[in-house]
């Protein structure tokens, strides 16, 4: 449980939910049409996702070859 919370109060998943946030603010404006917050929506979760993972295979591998 501790490393969920620690996960959910990363820097990361905060800046994630800022951009998300963001862009649904922009796209209730007006500033942009909702398909182009949609897009730039599912391209910061796909990056927070790889860069999760792939820190996630790091530690694995760099705990694995001690």
């Amino acid at each position: 449980m501790e490393d969920f919370i620690k996960r959910l109060t990363s820097r990361k998943f905060l800046l994630t939910v800022a951009v998300i946030a963001g862009n649904v603010l922009l796209a209730v404006g007006g500033a942009i049409d909702w398909p182009t917050a949609a897009e730039n929506i599912k391209n910061v979760v796909l990056v927070y996702i790889t860069v999760e993972g792939a820190g996630d295979a790091l530690g694995k591998y760099a705990y694995f070859s001690k």
